[in-house]
């Protein structure tokens, strides 16, 4: 065993080329498998961590429901929380802009709150809180808390324009880059609809989570929702599920976890492929030196043991630099993703360098199994 391990080490210094081929695939394979094996995990695992500040923390909403609907819901135990939101009417601008009314609740669970610059949210009938382009939209560049702005606001397109004065109440962080026919909206006080909408008028967005007794993922969730929509009379058609963050919270994105193992094969396919063809075209130019071996006594199966140590060795440096390089790969693109992703600003999420030890181990025993398989189907004399 001794004498083909040394055998084995002689051919590989021997064939310089044949050697720096294989161990270029191995290196190419290895950081090919980390890096995107990486790139999934960090993905997956950053928008987990981040998934309530990125997604807020609501299960769904249900559209157009009303005060005794709402009533309903609240008699259940399947929800957990509740609250409601309602457009209030447009305002008259070159942009979209509306007005609209949420709940503390609501607030809480779609962030909203946490957004707040400075100031508050409206709570008398005349106040108004809003991104300082909402307020940039109806020609007001430089407002502050306590600033009188007017605008022309309707109900309905079956209205006029009606001029209103407010008093600037809350300034609410911009937390992403403005887009082309962007929507904008200012947040008036429960006092502002209710005294604007009489009481048969009122309809609103009433967002929801449910019960973690009830067992759900991602899948059933909306099916449970909708059951629960019958049960209080709100038509299921109306139903709005949070649904990225119900991937993440209540099961992993399967999609994402697929497309990486369909990668992975496809890699470890073309790494066989062309570790079996670089060795079997050495064993043809070289068919003389293994037969010279084989006339010395070597049985088929220590010369198919010889170029199996010669694939082996060939391992021990590509697979370790190939780690590096993929965590250094994964870190640059985790790093370029999270810094450019939108709608959401730098500001609003953690750190995510997310490196798998367990995972790379997994990666290094792939790219082993792969030259395995490559020199185990081997053609030897």
């Amino acid at each position: 065993m001794k004498m083909l391990t040394r055998l084995a080490l002689k051919n590989n210094k021997k064939n310089k080329t044949r050697s720096i081929l294989i161990m270029l695939v191995i290196f190419l394979s290895t950081t090919l498998l980390s890096s995107i094996a990486l790139i999934c995990y960090g993905s997956l695992k950053y928008q987990k961590d981040n998934v309530k500040e990125l997604y807020g923390t609501f299960y769904g909403a249900y559209k157009g429901v009303s005060e005794e609907q709402i009533s309903e819901m609240r008699k259940r135990s399947e929800f957990t929380e509740i609250g409601k939101s309602a457009v209030c009417g447009e305002v008259e601008s070159e942009a979209t802009v509306s007005l609209q009314w949420m709940s503390e609740e609501v607030q809480k669970m779609t962030n909203l709150k946490e957004q707040l610059e400075e100031g508050e949210f409206p709570k008398a009938q005349n106040e108004i809180a809003g991104e300082r382009r909402f307020f940039q939209k109806l020609g007001y560049e430089n407002v502050k808390i306590g600033d009188e702005i007017k605008l022309s606001y309707r109900r309905s397109n079956q209205e006029k324009y009606q001029e209103t004065t407010f008093v600037v109440s809350g300034i609410i962080r911009s937390i992403s880059e403005e887009l082309e026919n962007q929507a904008y909206a200012g947040y008036v006080s429960e006092d502002f609809y209710t005294s604007h909408f009489s009481e048969n008028a009122r309809h609103y967005m009433a967002y929801f989570s449910l019960s973690e007794d009830l067992g759900l993922n991602s899948e059933t969730a909306e099916m449970e929702a909708k059951e629960l929509a019958e049960k209080c009379g709100i038509n299921p058609e109306n139903t709005a599920m949070n649904k990225t963050y119900l991937f993440f919270v209540l099961s992993p994105d399967m999609e994402s976890i697929m497309g990486f193992v369909l990668i992975a094969i496809v890699v470890i396919i073309f790494s066989v492929l062309v570790i079996y063809n670089i060795f079997q075209v050495g064993i043809v130019e070289k068919i003389q030196e293994y037969g010279k071996i084989k006339a010395l006594g070597a049985t088929r199966a220590q010369m198919k043991a010889l170029v199996f140590r010669e694939g082996m060795m060939l391992s021990v440096i590509p697979i370790p630099f190939g780690i590096l390089a993929g965590i250094g790969i994964s870190c640059l693109f985790m790093n370029y993703w999270i810094s450019n992703m939108e709608p959401f600003g730098a500001d609003t999420r953690t750190s995510a360098v997310y490196i798998s030890v367990p995972l790379l181990f997994i990666c290094v025993l792939a790219v082993l199994a792969t030259v395995w398989i490559a020199l185990k189907n081997l053609w030897v004399q």
